[in-house]
């Protein structure tokens, strides 16, 4: 991650990942019908955009970033990296492949551990950082997923994140409350 210019907006920030499932398991219809899930993800995308727009204090010191886990690249990966709310642009998320979930966790963690060390070397004060996962709670990298839930127990324990699992209609509420 390229250093921030935070010369312009030296306000305190609020890092927040959020780390979205897009894999293929994100194309079912809820079993009563209505919109697919990754649908209801990208409206919901939409809809962040719209809210911060509406609030002159989150546009200056909410951080986000975006790790998606499936899609068409079939992995985890950082799908943008951390940007302030006012330049944020909500896009399309197309799901495809496997649930790398734990992967998706651990690159979301590293990421704000990163992001921290650079609003600290700035000088910008922030709040305890936020990370939002958005899933059917299915997992595909069990080997992986076990290990990720261990560290966001231990990194929620120690204070350094607030994790907030929001599940998708049809979820493993089991899993996502790992």
């Amino acid at each position: 991650m390229g250093k921030v210019d935070y010369s312009a907006n030296p306000n305190q920030r609020t890092p927040c990942v959020l780390v979205l499932d897009a894999s293929s398991s994100m194309n079912a219809r809820p079993p009563g019908g209505g919109k697919k899930a990754i649908d209801a993800l990208n409206e919901g995308l939409r809809t962040l955009n719209e809210q911060l727009r509406e609030d002159d204090t989150a546009l200056t010191r909410i951080q986000l970033a975006i790790v998606s886990v499936g899609g068409p690249n079939d992995d985890a990966e950082i799908m943008m990296g951390m940007t302030d709310a006012t330049n944020f642009k909500p896009f399309e998320l197309q799901s495809d492949g496997t649930t790398p979930l734990g992967k998706g966790i651990q690159i979301a963690l590293d990421l704000l551990e990163e992001t921290k060390s650079d609003l600290r070397s700035a000088g910008i004060s922030y709040t305890r950082p936020w990370m939002m996962v958005i899933s059917d709670g299915y997992p595909t990298d069990t080997d992986v997923w076990e290990q990720a839930a261990a560290d966001c127990r231990q990194a929620e324990a120690d204070k350094e994140v607030k994790i907030y699992p929001i599940a998708v209609e049809g979820a493993d509420l089991d899993t996502l409350a790992e």
